[in-house]
């Protein structure tokens, strides 16, 4: 029977628009992880940001100190994101309080401080690596835990699934309401507004798993044992049970076949525009890669002549005049920059040289200033001038070491 990953992490996420109040709730959610036998003395590590602490680096947490020195800082403050977690991330628990989890630049009391985005939703996660749910007893604890925080955060929705799932198309993407289920996953949790909206009775007769009404008023479905079995046949059928039952329908199964019709005409021509924005793009890196390469070769014959009286005509026979120059024009100790100058100056030239005499086009691939020569001949190849110049430089003391015109000549000969 079809498994999903065990080398995943099971994603938790609970959601609610009601307001919190950061000590009150960081406090609760603390004491009930504390009494857990699974997941207290899982936490070692913790961080933190708020208006005006942000602490990116993880600190040692101890069940002794850690919590007061938390809510200590945390007093007053508006909003706070808080993440727990073990020595190895095996799990991780995440407080969004009044925030999202983007970590943004703002001025607090006249200061650009890093914070977390404000947000109107909070947001609780519990997040586990799949190996662990194989375990009923982690299942149940990690079920539990997940239920109290619920009922903590006043919580509206959640939800539990697997990462590798992709529920519904582009339009439910863009359209779905984070606070209401527009699919049916793993583990769902509705509060008490959405009990009453699907039906407390409808609720607690579906065929589901196992269904649990919580002491607030909110239910919790879950559809399987554990998050790696819902590819199973008979697991996609409670789903799809399941789903009928309660009326659940995506934001593209309630819209319009004309709704849906102008999405798609709206997705494609942003398709075709961005194709025609990155094309534009890339045509005009080549021409300005292009003219660059031709200026420094120009350059190079101007330097060619003005300092050593040699002549550069871009012919494949003035690659000897190049050999020549590498061979006796540098000391054995010559400086790095001169070296990197060299190469440059004369990486545009060689690769001119092939260009001019086999085609090609020029791609720099590392955006660095050295491109490559694309499509060169009718081999189509892709050479590499300042890689060779580079090379040549490496070998300029040995008489029968890297030559230029003898790699041209090799590369270059049949094109």
């Amino acid at each position: 029977m079809p498994r999903l990953s065990v080398n995943a992490e099971i994603l938790g996420v609970l959601r609610t628009r009601q307001r919190q109040d950061v000590p009150v709730t960081t406090r609760a959610v603390l004491e009930r992880i504390r009494r857990d036998p699974v997941f207290a003395p899982r936490v070692g590590k913790y961080n933190y940001a708020t208006l005006h602490h942000y602490r990116p680096k993880f600190d040692l947490f101890d069940w002794h100190t850690t919590p007061s020195d938390l809510l200590d800082d945390l007093n007053g403050e508006p909003r706070a994101s808080v993440l727990l977690t073990d020595a190895d991330q095996t799990i991780t628990i995440y407080l969004r309080l009044n925030c999202n989890w983007e970590i943004v630049q703002e001025k607090v009391e006249g200061k650009r401080r890093k914070v977390p985005m404000s947000s109107e939703i909070s947001g609780v996660s519990v997040d586990a690596t799949a190996p662990q749910f194989a375990d009923p007893a982690f299942t149940q604890a990690y079920l539990d835990l997940l239920a109290d925080l619920f009922e903590i955060a006043n919580g509206e929705y959640g939800k539990v699934e697997h990462p590798a799932i992709q529920h519904g198309n582009a339009f439910d993407r863009l359209h779905q309401n984070p606070l209401e289920p527009c699919f049916i996953t793993w583990a769902n949790f509705f509060g008490p507004a959405l009990v009453t909206h699907l039906g407390r009775e409808r609720l607690l007769s579906a065929p589901a798993h196992q269904v649990r009404e919580l002491p607030n008023g909110s239910v919790m479905l879950t559809v399987a044992a554990n998050p790696i079995e819902q590819l199973e046949p008979d697991v996609q059928e409670t789903i799809a049970r399941v789903k009928v039952h309660l009326g659940i329908l995506s934001p593209s199964e309630r819209a319009t076949p004309e709704e849906l019709a102008a999405f798609d005409a709206r997705i494609a021509g942003r398709e075709s525009e961005m194709k025609q924005r990155i094309e534009e793009a890339f045509r005009q890196a080549r021409e300005e890669t292009a003219a660059e390469m031709k200026r420094q070769a120009d350059g190079c014959v101007e330097g060619a002549l003005k300092f050593w009286g040699e002549t550069l005509d871009f012919s494949p026979r003035s690659l000897a005049v190049l050999d020549r120059l590498v061979a006796t024009r540098f000391k054995t100790n010559e400086s790095d920059d001169t070296i990197h100058t060299s190469v440059q100056a004369f990486g545009a030239y060689v690769g001119e040289v092939v260009r001019r005499y086999a085609g090609g086009e020029w791609h720099d691939e590392q955006m660095q200033g050295q491109p490559v020569l694309l499509n060169v001949g009718t081999a189509r190849k892709r050479l590499d001038p300042f890689d060779a110049v580079h090379k040549r430089f490496q070998e300029r003391r040995v008489a029968t070491g890297f030559a230029l015109k003898g790699w041209f000549e090799s590369q270059c000969a049949s094109a």
